[in-house]
């Protein structure tokens, strides 16, 4: 596709889309599509309006309230496809609701801003708008707060250097199949969070998150980093009674992903050792505060009795008495753990805080900093063995800041 010469400059406008209440599961394709390169679409505004219409009768759920039962998910009112240097300037976004597919209990992935095979895609100042449905109880006035019935705002699929900067303000960004290079920087993160799978570095820096993960990994991707991951002066607000990894990670080792192997030799073993997918080789933590000052004093948990970078790594491992369960050398897999996963080479934390709740004793109860939780004994092996040892480092040092 070539690429235009000279910057579109497209800039203002309010729209507002009056939400479907067809039946189905096929995306909606409604908006502005951007697929032509060097293009800057600033202070443009989208909103969404008679989403009471998408609850029925059968829609209030028990355990997840009020869920959309009607209409067909909309693909990206901001949509950018085949295109390079593309700038999304103070824009506006509102997240959509989640549609609950009648009889499998799934729900759509509908994002309001999308881009696929794009390059070089910036999000500058973009924001959320506060989201409400007042017939159903509904509201968040942040915009990026609500998990249980709203989606997301971006979805993207192979894609390269996306940058989300200067004081964004979004519940999620979502790599599915792939990225190369992806920069969050001077932001603020929803629950939803940073969600990817891919290439390059990942550089997190100056940013606040409310997700439950810090970064997710992609589960149905393999978990797949092939790179670094910086994060760098980042603020993690855990919630009300809750922290868990900082980086999330659920691998299984009996189901091929579909990356190339990796292939790299052991010479403590004099052996070569096949990977099916990896793990970031260097996470760099430079400036982490935890805030805890919103923990509720009847809560369950606090840190899992310390600060996790990964709680687990292999989904559902009951055992650990095969020590070599992940990197049989020469191809010498037991079935259950045929295609193994690379650990990182370096992990390294400094200048590590706390905001403490004063009204919550646990909330200074920290017992330890570690790479992975020590009550997960049976991964132990893939950050501990020889030949894939990672290397851990921290600077032994933490510190509390109470919060009146």
């Amino acid at each position: 596709f070539p690429i235009d010469e000279k910057t579109l400059h497209v800039k203002g406008g309010t729209f507002t889309t009056i939400m479907n209440i067809d039946s189905g599961d096929a995306y909606i394709f409604r908006g502005i599509g951007i697929t032509r390169s060097n293009v800057v679409m600033e202070d443009v505004k989208h909103y969404l309006a008679e989403e009471k219409d998408m609850f029925t009768s059968e829609s209030y759920d028990s355990k997840k309230g009020y869920i959309a039962k009607t209409g067909r998910p909309n693909q990206g009112f901001f949509r950018l496809q085949y295109c390079y240097n593309v700038t999304l300037k103070d824009c506006i976004f509102t997240d959509h609701l989640r549609v609950y597919v009648a009889g499998n209990g799934a729900s759509s992935a509908p994002y309001d801003c999308y881009a696929e095979y794009a390059a070089k895609v910036t999000l500058d100042g973009c924001k959320c708008t506060p989201t409400e449905v007042k017939e159903y109880g509904i509201s968040d006035p942040t915009g990026i707060m609500d998990n249980v019935t709203r989606w997301g705002t971006t979805g993207t699929n192979f894609c390269k250097d996306i940058r989300v900067t200067n004081k964004c303000k979004i519940s999620r960004i979502d790599a599915h199949r792939g990225i190369c290079g992806l920069t969050v920087k001077d932001s603020t993160m929803g629950k939803l969070g940073i969600v990817a799978v891919g290439f390059g570095d990942m550089n997190i820096e100056n940013v606040t998150s409310y997700s439950e993960f810090f970064v997710w990994l992609r589960r149905d991707f393999g978990n797949y980093w092939n790179g670094d991951i910086n994060i760098k002066n980042c603020t993690w607000d855990i919630g009300e009674d809750y922290s868990s990894d900082l980086i999330y990670i659920s691998y299984d080792p009996s189901a091929m992903v579909g990356y190339d192997s990796i292939i790299e030799h052991d010479s403590v073993n004099n052996v070569d050792r096949e990977y099916y997918s990896q793990l970031p080789d260097n996470i760099t933590i430079d400036g982490l505060t935890i805030d805890a000052s919103h923990l509720d004093k009847d809560g369950t948990s606090y840190f899992n009795k310390g600060f996790n970078i990964f709680t687990k790594v292999i989904v559902d491992l009951k055992t650990a008495v095969d020590e070599n369960y992940l990197s049989h050398p020469n191809g010498n897999y037991s079935p259950k753990y045929k295609y193994p996963i690379k650990a990182p080479e370096r992990v390294s934390l400094t200048n590590f805080k706390v905001i403490s709740n004063p009204n919550v004793e646990d909330s200074n109860a920290l017992e330890g900093v570690y790479l992975r939780a020590p009550s997960k004994s049976n991964d132990a092996y893939f950050f501990e063995k020889t030949y894939d040892k990672t290397t851990f480092s921290w600077d032994g040092k933490e510190s509390y800041i109470t919060k009146d």
